[in-house]
């Protein structure tokens, strides 16, 4: 079937009329006969129309038939672009500059002229076309302003502002919250002997596995290079430890096929955590677990260390 229509009429004779009309368009039509009715397409259900056909002057209803379209474009505000064409069988000038100023997207004055109405309906359409497209446009320049684009994960500059937020909640609540520093051992030479393109495989090929290794609440992120950082919201010490470990054995036991070479690495991997580890901060979180993650690097690479005040390095 084609794109959906709502019609929103407690009118059987012009809604048949419609349906039929729409229906001979290709066009998929679905009545709401009252305004509660029509709410109910809305409050319990994402699968929203295409379009929205509706008469203002709704008899089932104590509230007129603006405040049904009101609450319409309430519901959709934050998920969809609705476009809604009111129809009302007054054709006085304060009715349409009304039914304007509330915002609609088009207005139609019944009886409705059936070529009239297709017109209308398809140029809706198109404008939808063009909503929806920059919509998408615009979400993905969102992801792209915060995502690594090697590897797809969240970049340094959403870090800052996650590590932030969840060091808040872990004040506010008196909840654990453990940082895990990740670096890959010796990269260098994984570019000097394969070529960066190797070297970008390994490091697209780690962030696969860590997300294979992540449980729910984890987020991880590549701030540069081969660095990884994976936040550990209400997570202590020892179960961040158990995780970084989980990590660190799946890396060490993966082969990186990349055309005829068949590579392998290890990762070095440092844990700090509030508030066990006297976190100041969102800065001094990082900056203890890149205590401890250097303590690794120090300690003959491939091992999994937290922070503790006697760490040497």
């Amino acid at each position: 079937m084609g794109k959906r229509i709502l019609i929103i009429d407690d009118d059987l004779e012009i809604v048949h009329l419609l349906r039929l009309l729409l229906e001979s368009e290709g066009y998929d039509v679905s009545i709401a006969g009252s305004g509660e009715e029509a709410l109910n397409e809305f409050k319990f259900s994402d699968n929203f129309p295409d379009v929205v056909c509706m008469d203002i002057m709704l008899s089932d209803t104590d509230a007129d038939g603006y405040e049904i379209y009101r609450q319409i474009r309430e519901s959709t505000k934050f998920s969809a672009y609705v476009p809604i064409i009111l129809m009302t069988a007054k054709g006085d000038m304060e009715s349409k500059l009304k039914g304007l100023e509330e915002g609609c997207d088009d207005f139609l004055v019944k009886p409705v002229a059936p070529q009239e109405l297709i017109a209308r309906v398809k140029n809706i359409m198109r404008i939808k076309k063009l909503h929806d497209e920059l919509r998408k446009k615009n979400v993905e320049l969102a992801e792209m302003a915060v995502k690594d684009e090697l590897t797809g994960l969240f970049n340094l500059r959403h870090l800052n502002t996650y590590l932030r937020q969840e060091m808040n909640k872990a004040r506010r609540y008196f909840l654990p919250l453990s940082c895990v520093g990740i670096d890959v051992d010796l990269f260098k030479k994984v570019n000097d002997r394969y070529g960066h393109a190797a070297g970008d495989y390994v490091l697209q090929k780690i962030a696969d596995i860590m997300i294979e290794c992540k449980r729910y609440n984890d987020v991880i992120f590549r701030p540069a290079g081969d660095e990884y950082i994976i936040i550990a919201p209400v997570t202590p010490a020892a179960d961040a430890e158990r995780f970084a470990e989980r990590v660190r054995k799946a890396v060490e036991d993966y082969i990186f096929k990349f055309e005829e070479n068949n590579i392998r690495v290890t990762i070095s991997v440092g844990v700090s955590s509030f508030p066990e580890h006297e976190i100041k901060d969102e800065e001094d979180l990082r900056k203890k677990s890149d205590k401890a993650l250097y303590f690794s690097k120090l300690n003959g690479r491939n091992s999994t260390s937290v922070y503790n005040p006697d760490l040497v390095g």
